[in-house]
């Protein structure tokens, strides 16, 4: 079984219990066996006898609580039973065998102190959730978020959409989150990294029986996938550095990066992607850039071949990939900056040059409504959300309520490998299914971090197909910034990758 694999909530609702049956389980043992997985949490989180509140919902994620208590119960934990009146005919039997065990329940209308407790398990609400958190629940999330006490939650954290990983109003921020039988993008992407704490999966050996049966929306980008990634070169590519000594090299053989970008008063931009570049093992980078810059650029970077766009056109003939945005500059005013958007999207499109368009680059796609002719085949775009809605013609919130969809969106109608930045970053190419990247700090959310990104997915394009080398950089970044992070999350600067993505070069597991 492939444990990596994304389903979205109604591919696992619709087939759940077929997987189950084909296991030869019914619903109930499927029930009992997701209790017993988050029993098992418990028991490595706060052995016995800890005092356990579980609080359970009306429908089968109540179900699974009212089995986490009877269960906890019999492992010797002090357990305390607050539910709502049961509604699903699975939550009303285990309501039953809760009650004839002795157990006693607690309305979920009182009102009770935490003090008295070590943990609480959350059967509030299941993955089903698409309206806002209202009521005795509302209060019960309210109140265990501004508790001190950790928080289980059962298959996910009550109140958070289980497709699109944003709060329906608001949402229980758990401590531990035991997934069952299949990861949901919800649990990986946009507001889902600050509610679901640290995540587990239990398939309840069905997974095997349920991924015979639907296909995935996506995989999660795992460490030795990336690993792999970073080793490999693509079979389109006129450039194929693994397949090559590395004692017969020369700096033509990994490729040259132009980037064009580098406007008036934002040098620093076309700096880091261009040290990026270069740190993630590019053979030659050149920057064009606005005249006003180029000393600057020069100076902060000597390995980099930095001259004015005016001057330097010619390079692009010379590129195997191009950069395209970092420090451009956005005014309809700005000629230079227009200008050059469109002489460089005209040449690569023309001579199908791989590209990587970001930042001010993708505020020139938007304002141009996609090019008169397609993208080149090779090209990655990687906008973070309020570029995803430039280029949608929709909001930044509209993009963060449904991050797939609109990465989705945004592969059909530029035809190219999108990356769309922020937590839990997504990775999407035409006919393929989506990649969620887990890794990464807050650290990242500083000035400067995606003209890092840009510079080593340019570099990566170098043999690869787009999506290797979008995921592959991805990972990387983010593995830079969770490794920066550790002398700080807070001061950490774009500029702080550096050293590290070169260490994650030569050594992937560093």
């Amino acid at each position: 079984m492939n444990r990596d694999n994304v389903y979205t909530t109604a591919t696992i609702r619709t087939c759940e219990l077929a997987a189950a049956e084909a296991c030869g389980l019914d619903a109930k043992q499927l029930m009992q066996r997701a209790a017993q997985a988050c029993v098992q949490k418990l028991q490595q989180v706060c052995p016995a006898p800890a005092r356990i509140l579980v609080l359970c919902g009306p429908g089968n994620n109540g179900g699974d609580a009212w089995f986490v208590a009877r269960y906890a119960q019999q492992a010797h934990y002090q357990v305390t039973v607050v539910a709502a009146e049961p509604k699903s005919e699975l939550a009303k039997q285990a309501a039953v065998a809760w009650r004839e065990a002795d157990g006693r329940v607690i309305d979920l209308a009182e009102t009770l102190s935490l003090n008295e407790f070590d943990w609480v398990v959350d059967g509030l609400l299941g993955n089903g959730v698409n309206r806002e958190v209202s009521g005795h629940y509302q209060r019960w999330v309210e109140t265990l978020n501004q508790s001190a006490v950790p928080v289980l939650s059962i298959d996910i954290p009550s109140g958070l959409n289980s497709d699109s990983g944003q709060p329906q109003g608001l949402a229980v921020r758990a401590r531990d989150t035991v997934t069952m039988i299949a990861w949901k993008p919800g649990l990986l992407t946009s507001a889902a990294v600050d509610y679901v704490g640290h995540l587990t999966l239990a398939d309840l050996d069905v997974g095997r029986a349920f991924e015979q049966q639907q296909s995935r929306l996506g995989h999660i980008l795992t460490d030795g996938v990336a690993e792999r990634l970073l080793q490999v070169s693509g079979t389109d590519s006129a450039v194929h550095p693994s397949k090559v000594s590395q004692q017969n090299v020369h700096k033509g053989t990994f490729g040259h990066i132009v980037i064009v970008g580098g406007g008036p008063g934002m040098a620093g931009a076309a700096i880091l992607a261009g040290q990026a570049a270069l740190r993630s093992g590019a053979g030659k980078v050149s920057v064009l850039c606005h005249p006003d810059s180029r000393a600057i650029i020069a100076q902060a970077q000597p390995e980099l071949m930095v001259e004015s766009f005016a001057e330097g056109r010619h390079r692009l003939e010379q590129a195997t990939v191009v950069a395209l945005g970092p420090g451009l500059g956005f005014n309809l005013e700005n000629a230079w900056a227009r200008d050059t958007w469109r002489e460089v999207m005209s040449h690569c499109v023309e001579r199908n040059v791989p590209m990587v368009i970001d930042a001010d680059g993708l505020n020139w796609l938007a304002h141009a409504d996609q090019c008169s002719q397609p993208l080149p085949q090779h090209t990655v775009l990687t906008p973070h959300p309020a570029e995803a809605a430039r280029l949608l013609g929709c909001s930044a919130a509209v993009i963060q309520n449904d991050r797939v969809q609109a990465i989705q969106q945004l592969v059909e109608n530029f035809s190219a490998t999108v990356v769309l930045k922020g937590a839990g970053t997504l990775v999407a190419a035409p006919q393929q299914s989506l990649w969620f990247c887990r890794r990464g700090s807050s650290a990242l959310a500083t000035a400067g971090t995606g003209d890092v990104l840009t510079g080593v997915i340019a570099t990566l394009l170098v043999g690869r197909t787009p999506v290797e080398a979008a995921a592959a950089a991805v990972w990387l970044h983010a593995r830079a910034g969770e490794i920066a992070a550790l002398d700080g999350e807070r001061g950490t600067l774009a500029s702080d990758l550096l050293p590290i993505i070169r260490q994650l070069r030569n050594a992937p597991n560093y």
